[in-house]
């Protein structure tokens, strides 16, 4: 499951990085979730993922709310598996 979710979303996880120039790992949140547009994150993930991120002055840690995509998608999937 866990491969699954992460090649599903490889490509947004290099663009958080790839739109992060001084590499400190943080992004505008509204970036963040600009970017989950283009990469078509259906919304309801982004907002459960960005709901469980700490967001700081309006940054967020890309790693850390890549992390809760992929605690939401792995406890979507497992539900569908019940």
């Amino acid at each position: 499951l866990l491969q699954k979710v992460r090649s599903k979303y490889s490509s947004l996880l290099k663009s958080f990085s790839h739109c992060d120039p001084s590499h400190s790992g943080f992004l505008p949140e509204r970036e963040i979730r600009r970017l989950c547009g283009v990469y078509q994150v259906p919304y309801r993930v982004t907002e459960k993922a960005m709901a469980m991120t700490d967001v700081e002055r309006m940054d967020v840690s890309y790693t850390e709310f890549s992390n809760n995509i992929m605690r939401v998608e792995l406890s979507k999937l497992k539900s569908m598996e019940e």
